[in-house]
């Protein structure tokens, strides 16, 4: 069934859920308080920018235990707002980083960060994150090269 959004704010759950966000899911996990997810959404949204740089830093300088702390986050946060194939892909790096299976990063590194990016963009669109949560200059980074 569809979700009735409370009447504080309403959002779009169907580009949340298009972008393999299981809002049901995340929502339980706050005990069905919608106030607090959204708030969690936002914050995932808006801390991302940062740790997508963070990761490709640990990335590119192969710190892969700084990577896995990296990831480990990313992967509790995207479990907690119901972004289950970031979690599980962010799981499986974190695991990669921790035995140093660097192929296997490679191989899987570029897959976290569309899906994180992905499921980041759902979130920027559905509460519309306009110019009064980012600088004109940041916006235009957010835009397909």
């Amino acid at each position: 069934g569809k979700m009735q959004p409370g009447p504080h704010e309403q959002f779009d759950n169907n580009s949340l859920v298009a972008a393999g966000i299981d809002t049901l899911s995340g929502l339980g996990y706050c005990q069905n308080d919608e106030s607090l997810y959204i708030a969690l959404l936002k914050e995932y949204a808006l801390s991302a920018k940062e740790k997508e740089q963070d990761i490709e830093k640990w990335y590119d300088t192969c710190d892969w235990n700084n990577y896995g702390t990296a990831v480990h986050a990313i992967k509790s946060t995207s479990k907690m707002i119901g972004a289950a194939s970031v979690s599980d892909i962010a799981a499986s790096l974190e695991e990669a980083a921790d035995k140093e299976d660097i192929a296997f990063i490679q191989k899987e590194h570029c897959r976290l960060m569309v899906c994180y990016k992905e499921a980041t963009a759902a979130i920027r669109y559905v509460f519309s994150f306009g110019a009064d949560s980012f600088g004109n200059d940041e916006i235009m980074e957010f835009l397909p090269e």
